[in-house]
């Protein structure tokens, strides 16, 4: 199925503005920042769509029982350690290298996106039994995952010009991005290429 791509003034006008009270919840805010993300470029809203929803499918599975979460403000109360799980999660460890408990999403959370497949986990045989192993992503992909997500709450950071409130007051991605780049950078001088290549 094709995205289209909105074209007409009131319907750009329509999805970057946001309601006078300043009273968003996610679904809204999402709206605001996918519609300025599709005037761009076709495969930067789709980029920024799929990974805004692993990341609300996340933390929705990884609050499910907790009553201090909104469902509706999860992406706008997501903290640092949130961020630094999801990360755990992308890769499939923890920094620490320590081992991470595999994380199934329910069904009910993946069927409200029109999900079908866990994100986070595959599908183990062996023996006749099925068990669950954490998926591990390149950390390439991790780290666009990490741009992605700090794109958006740089831009849910700035106050919208019509109500002249911002929706989130921090960015939970900033310090755990940088941590991440900073391990990189410290890797890549302590192991350079050559020698890694030759492992």
């Amino acid at each position: 199925m094709s995205t289209l791509l909105p074209t007409s003034p009131q319907t750009l006008s329509a999805l970057l503005s946001l309601p006078a009270s300043g009273q968003l919840n996610d679904d809204q805010a999402l709206t605001g920042w996918l519609g300025f993300a599709s005037i761009r470029n076709l495969q930067t809203y789709r980029s920024y769509k799929a990974e805004s929803i692993r990341f609300r499918i996340f933390l929705l599975a990884l609050h499910a029982n907790s009553p201090d979460r909104n469902p509706d403000h999860i992406l706008r109360d997501a903290t640092e350690t949130d961020v630094a799980l999801y990360e755990a999660h992308l890769l499939g460890r923890y920094k620490s290298g320590e081992e991470l408990a595999p994380l199934r999403v329910p069904t009910a959370i993946l069927h409200r996106f029109g999900r079908k497949e866990q994100p986070f986990v595959t599908e183990v045989q062996s023996h006749g039994l099925i068990t669950w192993s954490p998926r591990q992503l390149k950390p390439a992909s991790v780290n666009q995952a990490l741009s992605i997500l700090h794109a958006l709450y740089q831009y849910w950071m700035r106050p919208d010009p019509t109500t002249k409130v911002a929706y989130v007051g921090a960015n939970p991605v900033k310090r755990v991005k940088s941590s991440s780049n900073r391990m990189q950078r410290q890797t890549a001088r302590n192991f350079p290429i050559e020698a890694l290549q030759a492992m």
